[in-house]
């Protein structure tokens, strides 16, 4: 079942009778896809530590593709 992004969402944890004031496209597009990216970007950056992270920085810096 495909949801309508257009319609209000609808939470279903708390009363039927109260609807959200933002459309089912803004909760995916915030509430769920932000989150997921969020948590991503956190897993990355637990990953490598500061000194690492600038390391790469210093490489990428030295990319001849780009300085042109």
């Amino acid at each position: 079942m495909v949801p309508n992004f257009d319609e209000p969402y609808v939470n279903s944890r708390r009363s039927r009778r109260k609807s959200a004031d933002y459309t089912v496209f803004h909760h995916y597009r915030v509430e769920v896809f932000y989150k997921i990216i969020d948590w991503q970007l956190q897993e990355l950056n637990d990953h490598f530590d500061e000194v690492t992270t600038e390391l790469l920085y210093g490489v990428a810096c030295l990319n001849p593709v780009d300085s042109f």
